[in-house]
């Protein structure tokens, strides 16, 4: 995983983490600190911290926001729905998002029902659940007009609703 910075990208490789063919709710969340680093978390669990980033978000590619690859990296598999709050989520927060706005303790079998506030008390400021089924369009569903257009992806089943369905060939 890798985020573009100014000065020196914030990187991290983690390795069997992801079972092949089953749904994961993966997280990579960055906080611009002293030392500029992304947490990548997989089913609500940190995987590990990168400490080599240098320098703010890269802003050169500020109206493109690439998900499922480039030319080059591409992702072979299915993103059922995509989210960027507009501030590092905490532990806490990424644990209520992957269970679907509900925080669950286990030790004392009671569920707390938690609205997920995360990025420092905002909802997101993009939401793409991919539900369209049709079309080319990824409609934001957060309230803030953040369209993407869907390019080298087909629409296919979900966990929830529908997905999009990338392949390692560029179209």
């Amino acid at each position: 995983c890798s985020l573009d910075l100014v000065t020196t990208d914030a990187t991290l490789n983690i390795s069997q983490v992801i079972t092949v063919g089953a749904w994961h709710h993966i997280v990579v969340a960055y906080n611009d600190d002293a030392d500029d680093e992304i947490t990548v978390y997989v089913d609500g669990k940190s995987r590990g911290s990168s400490t080599n980033g240098v320098g703010g978000p890269a802003t050169g590619d500020a109206s493109n926001l690439l998900i499922g690859g480039t030319t080059t990296d591409n992702f072979d598999g299915r993103i059922d729905e995509f989210k960027v709050y507009s501030a590092e989520l905490s532990s806490t927060d990424v644990l209520i998002d992957k269970n679907a706005n509900s925080a669950v303790d286990f030790n004392s079998k009671e569920r707390d029902v938690d609205d997920l506030t995360g990025g420092a008390g905002n909802p997101p400021v993009l939401e793409w659940n991919f539900d369209e089924n049709t079309g080319s369009t990824a409609k934001d569903i957060s309230g803030n007009t953040n369209d993407g257009t869907i390019l080298n992806a087909t629409f296919t089943q979900g966990k929830v609703g529908s997905a999009l369905r990338f392949t390692t060939t560029v179209a």
